[in-house]
C-alpha cells in the first residue's frame, strides 16, 4: 500500500498533504524531490535553472532538459560571423558539421591543423573514382566515398587551394595529381577535388634498345663460335 503523501509529509483531514521539508519536497502528494531533476556535468539543472515539480525551469537564455543549451548561437559563430561557417547547424550551442570528407573545426571551417592529413584521407577515393584502381576499386566500395572528383586538364596553383596532392598508383606505377579545396558554396556538404586528367608515367627510356642489345649479343656469340671452329 502506498504511503500517504509519498511518505514525505502529513495528510490533513481535508485531504491535503503538508510536506515535512518544503525546501526539498513539493507537489500535491510531496512526490517531487527538488534535488532529483536532471543534471549536466554533475550540476543540478546546470546551475542555470531551478528544479520545479521534477523538471528544470531554465533561466532566461537557456533551454534543454538540464538547462544545458544556450538559446544564443554566439558559441557557433566563426571568425567571419557566420553560424557554423555557413555549412552546419547550431544545435545546443555546438555546430553539427556535414560529413564532407575533410577535417573541420568546431565551427565547421576547414581545420588547417589537419592539413597534412587531407591528401592521405582523400587518396583512396580519388584513385578509385578517377582510375578505378586502389583499395576501393570495387564499385560498391567506391560509392561510399563522401565526395565526387572532377577531372580537369590543368590544376589550380598550389597557393590557391587547401592542399595539392600527388601519389604513385601501384597498378601502373604512374603518378597522379589532384587538389583539395572547400566547396565554393558554403552550404554544400562536399569538398572540391579536382584531378589532373593525365598521369605522369615512367617513360620507355632506353627499353627499346634492349632487343637490339640482345640481338647484337647473340650475333657476337655466333661470330665467336665461328672463329673458334675455323
Amino acid at each position: 500500500m502506498t504511503e500517504p503523501c509519498s511518505g514525505r509529509g502529513d495528510c490533513l483531514a481535508c485531504g491535503t498533504c503538508v510536506c515535512y521539508n518544503p525546501d526539498q519536497f513539493e507537489g500535491p502528494y510531496c512526490q517531487y524531490d527538488k534535488t532529483q531533476c536532471q543534471r549536466f556535468a554533475g550540476f543540478l539543472c546546470n546551475e542555470r535553472g531551478s528544479c520545479v515539480m521534477g523538471q528544470c525551469a531554465c533561466a532566461d537564455g537557456w533551454e534543454g532538459s538540464a538547462c544545458e543549451c544556450p538559446k544564443s548561437n554566439q558559441t557557433c559563430l566563426d571568425d567571419k560571423g557566420l553560424v557554423c561557417g555557413g555549412r552546419g547547424k547550431c544545435v545546443c550551442g555546438r555546430c553539427e558539421c556535414p560529413n564532407s570528407g575533410i577535417e573541420m573545426s568546431a565551427t565547421c571551417e576547414p581545420n588547417f591543423q589537419f592539413q597534412l592529413g587531407v591528401c592521405e584521407g582523400t587518396r583512396s577515393c580519388v584513385q578509385c573514382q578517377a582510375w578505378r584502381t586502389g583499395e576501393l576499386k570495387q564499385e560498391a566500395d567506391c560509392d561510399t566515398c563522401p565526395f565526387k572528383v572532377t577531372m580537369v586538364k590543368e590544376l589550380k596553383e598550389r597557393e590557391k587551394v587547401l592542399d595539392s596532392c600527388s601519389f604513385r598508383d601501384e597498378d601502373d606505377d604512374c603518378t597522379y595529381h589532384y587538389t583539395v579545396d572547400p566547396s565554393e558554396d558554403p552550404t554544400a556538404n562536399e569538398i572540391m577535388v579536382e584531378v589532373l586528367e593525365k598521369k605522369d608515367c615512367p617513360g620507355a627510356g632506353l627499353l627499346w634498345l634492349l632487343p637490339l642489345f640482345l640481338f647484337l649479343l647473340l650475333l657476337l656469340a655466333l661470330l665467336l663460335l665461328c672463329c673458334w671452329k675455323y
